[in-house]
């Protein structure tokens, strides 16, 4: 589909999670604004929506130190065997937020943003992927 989408010259939008199992693709014109907000530099598909006032409460309940330094010792080592020359090491962290998704996307002040079903948010300073002169231009963290 995205094939075919792209050369025909159709914008389209998709996500692919990590695990690979639920990738979805839409149209543009067919988003719905109800089911996942999309806010970058140059699209939009919905309306400001209102900022809360209320104060941020966050906790956030890490990995132990001990923990964690397993994790950090195995990327080191695997880092200097010549495995990778980037890598990013990530941890589920699990937080309480008196915020709704909603309310954290609408706070967020960063150029690319989406709020997907009220089920997860993502938003980010930098870009990714660019097309420009018919090319692809990736930027990784």
């Amino acid at each position: 589909q995205l094939n075919e989408w792209g050369a025909a010259q159709i914008p389209f939008f998709f996500m692919i999670d990590f695990e690979m199992k639920s990738p979805v693709v839409w149209r543009l014109d067919e988003i719905d604004s109800n089911q996942i907000k999309i806010s970058f530099p140059k699209y939009t598909n919905h309306e400001l929506l209102p900022v809360s006032n209320k104060p941020l409460l966050l906790r956030s309940y890490p990995l132990s130190l001990d923990d964690y330094s397993v994790k950090f010792d195995k990327v080191s080592k695997h880092l200097a065997y010549g495995d990778s020359f980037l890598t990013n090491l990530t941890i589920k962290t699990p937080i309480k937020v008196n915020y709704s998704l909603t309310e954290l996307y609408a706070k967020a002040m960063a150029p690319y943003k989406l709020l997907y079903k009220d089920n997860f948010l993502v938003y980010s300073p930098e870009s990714f992927v660019k097309i420009a002169g018919g090319k692809i231009y990736t930027y990784p963290m």
